[in-house]
């Protein structure tokens, strides 16, 4: 009896430590090597994704389908000495009856506007410049009706439209969230090795506070980086299905045709840039160097630095739900690159992204800035409010229409002619207008009469 009283209390001491050693070791940074500990703090910085996909940002998705909502949104870019505003304002008693205004302006003149209209399966569009009611087509088979209207290559075309906001775009579950950070963070540790990474303690000085912070890093060389790239690509082309649904659902999501969205088409423009990734001549010199910063066990701030270009700083501070990414001066060697999206980023001075729910938790305003070194500077805001379908400036019910889809061949094919001549006039028009930087009341006679 004794014998057993000594394991038992053996048993139970050793499950004590084994306890004590897994939470030392899941819940603090013990035993962590330098790579464990970057990767635990650098995949934090996923939790930027709360700011579309909380959940009161879901229950706001939810009401959406079914309430009665208002969103108000306004784009302005301005590029050197021009600038340009779109305002929109939809104005929806679900998510299937929806009537939105469009405001276009250059150099805060008015340019044109028009009207937009979801009905059931009717999707419409209406410009009192170019006919009296809305052109409407059934929102399924439109390269069908495309081509029927006598268009060659409608490729381009999509076969349906979806109605989409920017929460749609920027919606991530969870469960996806979790899963790509997994994977290819696991591809990186995979190609990388202890002497890759380091730690440090240093202070860092965010919005003139300072902060007494643990830095860890990876840097990676040329080669690499190379490597990585076409060991993530390949996973993603070979391996990763889900991967390859998640973009095809979102590029669906912004209406592009099939020829872009099926997998196929994915896999071939990933291999595509295998090919350009694995042509180029890698060296063994510093490429990428990131480092994490830690407070109290939370990421306040990343660094990524290229080459030997500017320090790229991304700080999320999530009791302002705001995300900011800053830039001291010009990434000389982003700025110098062909691509585009690689330019602009080497030209990023800030951007500020926030997302505020309203009290009442049925109402979020998204706010976007972006301010670049080369005289661009984009502003977006946009706001839903669930409750309250506002007040359009037309009644779809109660404003003439045509169903392209209803028509005969030879009525359609010579409406839709009539529809492309009035659209080439109004094109020339604003092309002058907006070339000379005029803004002049125009009446060219370009409206086509709907019944």
């Amino acid at each position: 009896m004794k014998a057993k009283r000594i394991l038992l209390f053996i048993v139970i001491l050793l499950l004590i430590i084994a306890g004590a050693l897994a939470f030392i070791y899941f819940k603090t940074d013990i035993f962590k090597t330098n790579a464990q500990k970057f990767w635990k703090y650098a995949n934090m910085n996923m939790d930027v994704i709360e700011l579309f996909n909380s959940e009161d940002m879901q229950n706001i998705r939810n009401k959406r389908s079914s309430n009665p909502y208002v969103i108000d949104s306004d784009l302005s870019i301005r590029n050197g000495a021009d600038y340009y505003k779109i305002t929109t304002k939809s104005s929806a008693n679900d998510s299937n009856n929806i009537i939105t205004d469009v405001d276009f302006e250059y150099n805060n003149k008015d340019i044109m506007t028009f009207v937009l209209a979801k009905k059931s399966n009717l999707i419409a569009f209406m410009s009192k410049e170019l006919a009296s009611g809305f052109i409407a087509v059934k929102n399924s088979e439109i390269q069908k009706l495309a081509k029927d209207a006598g268009i060659e290559d409608v490729s381009n075309i999509p076969d349906s439209i979806n109605w989409f906001s920017i929460l749609d775009v920027l919606y991530v579950q969870e469960i996806d969230q979790k899963y790509f950070t997994d994977a290819y963070s696991k591809i990186i540790e995979e190609c990388t090795s202890k002497e890759n990474y380091s730690e440090e303690d240093t202070a860092v000085k965010i919005n003139d506070e300072t902060h007494q912070a643990t830095g860890f890093k990876i840097v990676l060389t040329e080669k690499e980086t190379k490597e990585i790239a076409k060991r993530m690509l390949t996973y993603l082309k070979d391996e990763d299905a889900r991967g390859i649904n998640f973009i095809s659902s979102r590029l669906k999501l912004l209406n592009l045709p099939q020829k872009y969205t099926e997998h196929d088409a994915i896999t071939g423009e990933i291999d595509k840039l295998l090919k350009q990734v694995d042509a180029i001549e890698a060296s063994d010199d510093k490429f990428i160097e990131a480092t994490v910063y830690v407070e109290n066990k939370q990421t306040i701030q990343t660094n990524i630095k290229i080459k030997d270009g500017s320090v790229i700083k991304i700080i999320y501070k999530r009791d302002e739900n705001k995300l900011y990414i800053l830039q001291d001066q010009v990434n000389e060697f982003l700025a110098n690159s062909d691509n585009p999206i690689v330019k602009y980023i080497g030209n990023i001075k800030e951007i500020t992204l926030s997302n505020n729910v309203g009290d009442d938790k049925n109402s979020s305003t998204i706010k976007f800035f972006a301010n670049f070194y080369n005289d661009l500077e984009i502003d977006y805001n946009t706001k839903i409010t669930i409750g309250n379908s506002g007040e359009a400036s037309l009644e779809f019910e109660k404003t003439p229409r045509i169903v392209l889809n209803e028509m005969e061949s030879d009525k359609l094919k010579s409406t839709y002619n009539m529809i492309v001549y009035g659209l080439n006039k109004i094109y020339e028009n604003k092309k002058t207008l907006l070339n000379n930087s005029i803004f002049e009341n125009t009446d060219d006679n370009t409206a086509t009469e709907v019944n």
